[in-house]
Formats: C-alpha cells, structure tokens, sequence
C-alpha cells in the first residue's frame, strides 16, 4: 500500500467519525462539502482528529483549497516531517 492510499484510508476512517450518516463506499476525489454534506464544524472536527492521528498542527489556512480526502492526505504527506 502507498503512503496516499494508507494516509487516504485512514482519513477515510476518520471522515466516518465526523459524518452522522456515512456513505458505504467513501470515493477520495469525492467533494467532502458537496457530495459528502460535511459543515463547517464537522471539517473542523475532522481536522482535530487529523491533528490528534498524525501529531501534527494543521495550518488552518490551507482548508480553503482542500475539497477531497486525496488533497486532505497529500496536505498532511506535505507536512509531515522527512527524516
């Protein structure tokens, strides 16, 4: 598995957290607010959750251009400290 598949997985398990009444299947390149119904506060909670999995603060202004799951992972990817 690649580190966007298993970043986009784990979002995935995430995002089923947030939502109140999530889809079976959850498509990464799917519009989290328009086809997944997602709010403001659910976002913000899902962004918690992100922080709290990966250790990481997530810079808030970077949510204006993140739409999908595949964008959210390769986001947190970009952020994550190299060794």
């Amino acid at each position: 598995m690649t580190e966007i598949s298993a970043t986009i997985e784990t979002l995935g398990q995430l995002l089923r957290e947030v939502m109140t009444k999530p889809p079976a299947t959850l498509d990464p390149d799917s519009d989290m607010i328009d086809e997944f119904g997602l709010s403001s506060v659910d976002v913000m909670e899902l962004i918690s959750l992100v922080e709290d999995t990966w250790d990481m603060a997530f810079p808030l202004n970077d949510l204006a251009s993140i739409r999908t799951l595949r964008q959210l992972a390769e986001r947190i990817i970009a952020l994550e400290p190299r060794a």
